[in-house]
């Protein structure tokens, strides 16, 4: 039997057709299947492995600060009383014997190669021994809380530290967090301000600033000088490439047009959880379905070409809280929280991700975004404590290390900010990153 030419073309062009087809539909298949279960494939290079980071699941409401302050960034004066408080909580039924260990860093992170011994007095492993059990709530966990310095170890050098909570040994670790402790010994005088190069205008901050050295410590300021500067306490946005634009005397001056500049975002979105009896503002409803309560969020949006609207917020942080309560670290109770993103289409060339300072700026597949294609919204349930919270979207693009919150949130100079300035020395006698100068300045100061 012999076969027309022309219908042996059309046979080979269907198949062809149908060969095409089918792999378009399962790459898409996969694209929707790697955006849903992205849980199971989270790429391991998001994790940074030794700063602030939780590896155990069980493990929340990690809050590091100054033990005389309700919210303070956790940085630890050498020359004075002050304490640090470091406290977390833990949802298995057991009490387990955490132990921790604390390391000096470089101003970058990097663990130092100087002796233990040289910058510690005590023991250098130690357990935590303060932890009460949770109170009538209806998720159970175990309190714990550790004071920095304590009677088992001190610390004698400023510089930028990190504390390992570990089970039974050091590589058990269950989560890390860095703080750092100051002999200050320069002067900072800082200004925040509209940015001055017409490009970055109505976007931007610009942080200009001075370090007055009275006592002629600084040798080498372009060589053995490296300024930090945060925002809001995120050092995944930190600036460190400043030099000084000139030295007067014992005046070194960081004036600037763009090397100073940072994108000045938007004011944080936020909730109030404390009171499960009542919806508060950006709480559209609250349901208990036995045995937990659920917070769903009202449904957010993005803000990038809305007008600036000023709204008072903790700068990305978060205060546990419990109403009629005198003890909401162990009465409060955990909670899950729903929030809504709607978008057109799903992002393919990068992640979505739900932060601020209740995960440490964190990217991990706790407060990453899953796309609902048949609502067409990102959407996220977090386990949360009773509280009040800042958070903010972001979008953390394929091969890139900082998630990017302009395309959510938008940018205002008017924008309320916090900066923190950091001013490590190199010790060339003993090796290592000297803190001597931190000042906190809010954008709102000079207005």
């Amino acid at each position: 039997m012999v076969l027309n030419t022309s219908f042996m073309q059309i046979v080979i062009n269907n198949k062809l057709f149908i060969s095409v087809t089918l792999f378009l539909f399962l790459y898409t298949l996969e694209s929707i299947k790697a955006q849903n279960n992205y849980s199971y494939n989270y790429p391991k290079e998001f994790i940074n492995s030794h700063v602030d980071h939780i590896f155990k699941d069980n493990i929340k409401t990690i809050v590091f600060k100054q033990s005389n302050k309700d919210i303070s960034y956790p940085v630890l004066d050498l020359n004075d009383n002050t304490t640090l408080i470091l406290t977390f909580d833990d949802l298995e039924s057991k009490v387990n014997n955490y132990q921790y260990k604390i390391e000096l860093c470089t101003n970058d992170w990097k663990i130092s190669e100087m002796n233990q011994l040289d910058y510690l007095e005590g023991f250098q492993i130690n357990y935590i021994h303060d932890y009460e059990t949770s109170m009538n709530t209806l998720i159970p966990y175990t309190h714990y809380s550790l004071q920095i310095p304590n009677k088992d170890i001190q610390l004698t050098k400023a510089g930028n530290y990190i504390i390992k909570i570990f089970e039974e040994n050091e590589e058990n670790v269950v989560f890390i967090r860095r703080f750092m402790a100051i002999n200050k010994q320069v002067t900072i005088n800082a200004t925040v301000k509209q940015a001055t190069n017409l490009e970055y205008s109505n976007t931007s901050q610009e942080i200009d600033f001075t370090i007055i050295d009275d006592n002629s410590l600084i040798i080498n300021p372009y060589e053995d000088l490296t300024i930090t500067i945060l925002q809001n306490g995120r050092w995944d946005m930190a600036n460190q490439k400043l030099k000084p634009k000139y030295i007067k005397d014992n005046e070194l001056i960081y004036d600037f047009d763009t090397e100073n500049v940072f994108k000045a975002g938007n004011e944080f979105r936020h909730f109030n959880c404390k009171n499960m009896r009542f919806v508060s503002e950006h709480i559209e409803k609250i349901e208990y379905q036995k045995p937990y309560y659920h917070v769903k969020l009202q449904t957010d949006e993005k803000r990038i070409f809305k007008q600036y609207f000023s709204d008072a917020d903790l700068n990305g942080n978060f205060k546990i809280d419990l109403e009629n309560s005198s003890y909401p670290e162990t009465e409060a109770d955990y909670v899950y929280v729903y929030f809504t993103l709607p978008y057109e289409t799903p992002f393919l060339n990068g992640y979505v991700f739900a932060i601020g300072n209740f995960n440490a700026w964190d990217k991990t597949k706790n407060n990453l975004m899953i796309y609902n294609y048949d609502k067409k919204e990102y959407q996220l349930r977090l386990l949360l404590k009773q509280g009040y919270y800042n958070y903010i979207y972001g979008l953390l693009e394929n091969n890139k290390q900082v998630i990017d919150s302009e395309i959510f949130e938008g940018n205002h100079y008017e924008t309320e900010n916090n900066y923190i300035i950091l001013v490590y020395n190199y010790n060339l006698t003993l090796g290592y990153d000297e803190l001597i100068g931190y000042e906190v300045i809010n954008s709102m100061q000079n207005n």
